[in-house]
């Protein structure tokens, strides 16, 4: 779950991709939705997913669309809704928006969630509390993608490099 797209992949046992969907739609389930509604707000996005988690509102969103959900969210501050139920709102859209995608991967026991998003817990525990499971998440969750490139390149080399090597 990433500043510009978001992923959904179940894998076999040996790492192979069974299943896999990607957002298909501009910003909607991505960083860059919380991004927008967090400077909306005037809130440092680190402190978006703990200051929802403050509210127990059920506020929704009508649109995951950044420039339709700005206007919902300037509505709801101008009606005097409390900031932290704006921000809920935020992140159970984007919560949604991802749990629709899962629901066409499939989801099973193990559960991992990579990218910045996983940074927010607003969203992780929307998320873990529509799939009833607990999500893994890396202490730097916005890495592991970069790590996987990088073990994934390291091992094709080897092997490029061994075919290179052997007997003529």
């Amino acid at each position: 779950m990433g500043a510009e797209s978001t992923r959904a992949a179940r894998l076999g046992e040996n790492g192979d991709v069974l299943e896999f969907a990607i957002n298909d739609k501009c910003a909607s389930g991505t960083g860059v939705f919380l991004d927008a509604m967090a400077r909306l707000m005037g809130v440092a996005l680190e402190e978006m997913g703990p200051l929802s988690l403050t509210s127990t509102s059920d506020l929704a969103y009508s649109s995951t669309c950044v420039v339709f959900a700005r206007h919902e969210v300037l509505a709801y501050l101008r009606r005097g809704v409390p900031r932290s139920a704006v921000l809920a709102g935020a992140c159970n859209a984007l919560a949604n928006r991802v749990h629709a995608m899962l629901r066409k991967v499939g989801v099973e026991e193990e559960f991992v969630i990579s990218g910045g998003i996983a940074r927010n817990p607003g969203v992780v525990r929307r998320l873990e509390q529509k799939l009833k499971v607990t999500a893994r998440i890396h202490e730097h969750p916005q890495l592991v993608g970069a790590l996987g490139a990088a073990l994934f390149a390291r091992d094709l080399a080897a092997r490029q490099g061994s075919r290179r090597s052997g007997p003529s």
